[in-house]
């Protein structure tokens, strides 16, 4: 015998996306894939070399990844953003299978990460001058990949875990990948971009902003944990996209040769990206965006705690 009293929907939890466990290398080897996407938009062939030995070739050699030290920023976007995407199919996943499906996925990001280097990093080697100051570049740029790597690591790592509090810490440290990931996607080389594509690259760099106010309004502020989240998560997104820029700055600066000069060059970039009126707006934009997702988080929360649930039947009844 049914019950009666049904017209009254019970509240159910979201639906988990549940995979087998032997898939999720495979969405890790396959985020790495989709973070590659701009990289392969723009044909896959290693950036021209300054220290290149014997003439340049009309093309330069086949390479996964961009390694050159203008490329520092292209080479975050790529890995951290491949990161990032595995985390979001990591955190959808059940909880009681969240730890197995995050360990199982890195393992799978792990193996793209390190193809795309070893590939990438043995053509730029074979490439090279035979040079102290080659080889010193060569080491620069690969630490600079690896770096990005564990950024990338790290953030399907918070992701993984499946705390609330992570989700925006984990949005906000791939916040300035993220944007330099799909600035380069809609524009692959900025000499035949278009005036619509420059356009779209104008808009993206809200993108960090919007994404991390996102996260920020879907976590919520109703603990003390969630607002330590808001606080730091803010901080990162002020901070990180300048000293972004100051690296960029110092690598890419001509006088390699003068240590001081690049310290110089590094530290005056970083003071004029961290500006309150350029670091400023995209921190407003996220908090903005943040308290109205807050807020209406907030009332479905309400909602969901007075919506009546159906009664159980009786010990029996069908």
């Amino acid at each position: 015998m049914t019950n009666a009293q049904e017209p009254t929907a019970r509240w159910s939890a979201p639906r988990r996306l549940q995979l087998p466990m032997w898939l999720y290398p495979l969405v890790g080897v396959t985020a790495v894939l989709v973070g590659l996407l701009p990289w392969f938009r723009r044909g896959l062939r290693l950036p021209v070399q300054n220290l290149w030995a014997g003439e340049l070739p009309g093309t330069m050699p086949f390479a996964l990844l961009p390694l050159n030290q203008y490329y520092l920023t292209a080479i975050l976007g790529l890995m951290v953003t491949a990161g990032l995407l595995a985390g979001l199919v990591v955190h959808a996943a059940p909880a009681k299978e969240r730890s197995r499906a995050t360990a199982l996925t890195a393992l799978g990001v792990s193996i793209g990460y390190l193809g795309a280097g070893l590939q990438s990093g043995w053509v730029l080697a074979h490439g090279l001058q035979e040079s102290t100051l080659a080889r010193a570049y060569l080491a620069f740029v690969i630490g600079w990949t690896v770096v990005s790597a564990f950024g990338g690591l790290i953030v399907l790592g918070l992701l993984g875990r499946g705390r609330r509090g992570g989700v925006p810490l984990a949005v906000a440290l791939a916040a300035p990948a993220l944007g330099a990931w799909a600035a380069m996607l809609i524009s692959p080389s900025p000499a035949t971009a278009t005036p619509f594509a420059w356009d779209a690259v104008e808009i993206l760099r809200w993108l960090p902003a919007v994404a991390v106010g996102v996260a920020l309004g879907w976590c919520g502020a109703r603990t003390v944990g969630r607002l330590g989240a808001w606080m730091l998560s803010l901080v990162l997104l002020y901070v990180l996209p300048g000293v972004l820029t100051a690296i960029s700055s110092a690598a890419g600066y001509r006088v390699a040769g003068d240590p001081s000069e690049l310290i110089a060059a590094g530290l005056d970039a970083l003071s004029a990206a961290l500006a309150p009126d350029v670091a400023g707006p995209p921190v407003l934009v996220a908090v903005s965006i943040a308290i109205v997702g807050a807020i209406i988080e907030a009332v479905l929360a309400w909602r969901r705690s007075k919506q009546p649930r159906a009664p159980r039947p009786a010990a029996g009844e069908q």
